[in-house]
């Protein structure tokens, strides 16, 4: 079970895979039985949250302003955009599921997960990214770290990378 799974059930916001669907039951509750369902199964799923939001110098107001803040508000200077999640209109979860290559397959085009970790000549990679690329390679996708479009296209093609 990944982190986000054990963090989400030792909140107490996951109902069992098992249970019977409660009626009127929530998209949030569906999603996160439906997460421990797909991981029990073998799938390795992330939630993909959509959406935007604003960054720049935020300053939290303690008291009323002339402004018109009230307590608890936050003004954010020189606000600047920041999108999160793959796209608008991707899935709510999105990951990969290891297949064993069977007769079955035969004449078909499979998809293999990919994740590239982009770095420059001098950088390295984080204990975290490390780690996340391992799991990608072990479950049979692609993982690659890549310095430029050479290296990359060319790890890609020899079916990843990491070192």
């Amino acid at each position: 079970m990944n982190d986000e799974l054990q963090r989400l059930e030792a909140e107490g916001g996951i109902i069992e895979p098992d249970a019977p669907e409660k009626k009127g039951a929530s998209e949030k509750q569906i999603m996160h039985k439906m997460m421990i369902a797909l991981s029990k199964a073998g799938a390795r799923v992330f939630r993909n949250t959509v959406g935007m939001a604003y960054q720049g110098k935020a300053i939290r107001f303690t008291e009323p302003q002339t402004v018109k803040v009230e307590p608890g508000d936050i003004v954010i200077r020189k606000a600047r955009t920041i999108k999160a999640g793959l796209m608008t209109g991707s899935s709510d979860l999105v990951g990969w599921y290891p297949r064993m290559i069977t007769e079955y397959d035969l004449g078909k085009t499979i998809a293999a997960f990919v994740a590239c970790e982009v770095k420059t000549e001098h950088g390295t990679l984080e204990p975290e990214q490390l780690q996340f690329l391992k799991v990608v390679e072990q479950s049979g996708g692609i993982a690659i770290v890549a310095r430029d479009n050479d290296e990359a296209t060319r790890k890609l093609t020899e079916g990843g990378g990491i070192k």
